[in-house]
């Protein structure tokens, strides 16, 4: 009869199975831009075309040509920066005079105040120069009218809105439009906890969905 089978030290097996230390991976700067261009914008990608807005800079993250991504480029404009209103301009006099603006004040300093005093920012309204300014973050409230909205090529859409201080951009997520599917140049949204995208600096976009629009005023007559 042969020699009994030899017997390993209690653990050897578990000491030669254990995996070998791992060591933190950090993705290469292309890397990462691929991540980004997979994650999308932070409203999504749902819908883009290559001649949105959405699209021409999704075309340029591809690319690895982000930085130029110029309002020019993405055919905004100057994406705000040179449509500051300014004191007698008669299309800011028109705008907001208006009846659905004032319904909007009315709104904010009245049976909206409770509402608006709920969330960061209190009663306080954020305008859309400090929001083009602000960088990458959450705003608390905006009162501001459509005066553009576009399709983005699909569900979504892309508009230009604005206050007093200025115009901005601002990607509207499909779901905004299948709930408010009349959404149109004239209206007064009234928003809250505003995303702020910045793709690349001086490039700001608010980006818009259901939870982000407390009430919205249609264009009325006055």
């Amino acid at each position: 009869m042969g020699p009994p089978p030899s017997r390993q030290p209690h653990g050897a097996q578990q000491q030669r199975a254990a995996p070998a230390t791992q060591v933190p991976w950090s993705p290469s700067p292309q890397q990462q831009q691929q991540q980004q261009q997979q994650a999308g914008p932070a409203f999504g990608q749902s819908g883009s075309s290559a001649r949105s807005p959405t699209g021409k800079l999704q075309a340029l993250q591809a690319a690895g040509r982000l930085e130029s991504a110029t309002p020019e480029a993405l055919g905004l404009s100057s994406g705000g920066r040179d449509e500051d209103v300014q004191a007698g301009d008669s299309r800011r006099d028109a705008l907001f005079v208006s009846a659905t603006w004032r319904a909007g004040l009315a709104f904010v300093g009245g049976e909206g105040a409770g509402i608006m005093s709920t969330a960061p920012g209190g009663s306080s309204l954020t305008s859309v120069k400090a929001a083009r300014g602000s960088g990458p973050c959450k705003l608390g409230r905006m009162l501001v009218m459509v005066v553009d909205l576009k399709s983005s090529g699909g569900r979504g859409a892309f508009a230009k809105v604005k206050d007093p201080s200025g115009s901005i951009g601002a990607a509207v997520h499909h779901t905004l439009t299948e709930r408010e599917p009349a959404l149109s140049p004239g209206a007064a949204l009234l928003l809250a906890d505003v995303p702020v995208f910045t793709p690349v600096p001086g490039l700001t976009f608010l980006c818009l969905v259901p939870d982000n629009v407390i009430q919205v005023r249609w264009p009325l007559v006055g």
